[in-house]
């Protein structure tokens, strides 16, 4: 039963990355298109967010990790 509780928490924790992943990509086309540049660069805005969002994701992750081993 613990493998199958793993391989729902890593199924879902990569879900959630991927969608954050596209979540970035989503933010950072919309800003290279508002400066109107096509070039693909790195900003510290881009950094912060994706900072944010892999805290709030381990953040949850661990939540999550801790209440299914309490409720084992």
């Amino acid at each position: 039963m613990c493998e199958g509780v793993s391989a729902q928490v890593l199924e879902r924790e990569s879900k959630r990355e991927r969608i954050l992943e596209a979540r970035l990509r989503e933010i950072r086309l919309k800003q290279r298109q508002a400066e109107g540049s096509p070039v693909h660069s790195s900003t510290d805005l881009d950094a912060t967010l994706g900072d944010r969002d892999l805290h709030e994701a381990a953040q949850e992750f661990l939540q999550v990790t801790r209440k299914e081993l309490a409720a084992l």
